[in-house]
């Protein structure tokens, strides 16, 4: 007796607790999930005898897989669901990135090369200039 109405009271103050603020939250998005969960609080105030509650269906094998089905079925949706992002602009970005600095690369390629010809081609006129002054003024022609 007194265990029974002791696990009545606790049933009720979850009921009333934490499973008035989930339901409430369910309540939110889905009313099919609210009567689910009413039915769930119900089923507690039976903790004597669930089977012999109303809403006895809950505790059936099959709405047991039923449930299990489902949630396996939303966790593996949410475990492959399509990025933010969809897959088509992600590998546009990735080649328009690619394409930029590859471009770029080139770009400061094709400016070390080209100062690298100008280098040798100054180099190679002050060199020439150098001879040119050098072989005339210090000369061994003279001697």
């Amino acid at each position: 007796g007194r265990a029974a109405a002791a696990a009545a009271d606790a049933a009720l103050a979850y009921a009333h607790g934490p499973l008035a603020t989930a339901a409430t939250a369910v309540a939110a998005t889905d009313a099919d999930a609210q009567l689910l969960v009413q039915d769930a609080a119900l089923l507690l105030v039976y903790a004597d005898a669930p089977h012999r509650s109303p809403v006895a269906y809950l505790l059936t094998r099959q709405f047991r897989e039923s449930v299990a089905a489902a949630l396996n079925d939303a966790i593996v949706q949410h475990e492959h669901a399509a990025p933010r992002t969809p897959w088509l602009e992600l590998l546009v970005r990735h080649a328009l990135h690619t394409q930029r600095t590859l471009h770029a690369v080139r770009a400061d390629a094709h400016a070390a090369a080209t100062a690298a010809v100008l280098d040798a081609m100054l180099g190679a006129a002050d060199r020439d200039a150098s001879d040119d002054g050098s072989g005339g003024d210090g000369g061994g022609g003279d001697d």
